[in-house]
């Protein structure tokens, strides 16, 4: 029996990535994992409603800390109405694959968080979801790309006399 060279890189994607994921042989079917319960049991409603944050903008830069360590500064505005929390949603392939990471719980008037779960120079995409009784607004998506951070492995050096 052959089996479609797409079905097969699908498979070999999903294992590596550890994705739940099943391709069909006429096409491709994806079952996805409910969100985790970092958002309780609330649905995440249609994007684009009013109640969700805007004007999402991210910069990089390497930790001053912490060698090696890429940051991302997010910010945002707050949706009105605010709601009663909100969570960062970070990934590197869409909001549907389960392989999502989430910020703890912010306060509905935060506007802004550091990222540090960079990883290297992957595009990350990201967004806001705003708790309301109904469920998750979530902002429009935005992305960034991570940052190669070096650091010297020694203590500094002085340079050789002239």
């Amino acid at each position: 029996m052959r089996v479609p060279l797409r079905a097969t890189v699908i498979h070999a994607f999903a294992f590596f990535f550890g994705a739940i994921v099943s391709a069909t042989m006429t096409g491709l079917a994806a079952e996805v994992l409910a969100p985790p319960s970092a958002l309780s049991d609330l649905p995440v409603l249609e994007s684009g409603a009013a109640s969700a944050a805007t004007n999402l903008t991210a910069t990089v830069a390497c930790s001053q800390t912490e060698l090696r360590k890429g940051i991302a500064a997010l910010s945002w505005s707050v949706g009105s109405p605010p709601g009663n929390e909100q969570r960062i949603e970070v990934s590197f392939y869409d909001f549907t694959s389960g392989q999502s990471e989430f910020s703890d719980p912010l306060p509905p008037e935060q506007t802004s968080l550091v990222w540090d779960r960079v990883h290297g120079r992957a595009i990350h995409v990201w967004r806001v979801l705003t708790r309301h009784a109904a469920g998750w607004a979530p902002s429009e998506t935005a992305q960034f790309e991570g940052l190669t951070c070096v650091a010297d492995s020694g203590p500094p050096t002085t340079p050789p006399a002239p």
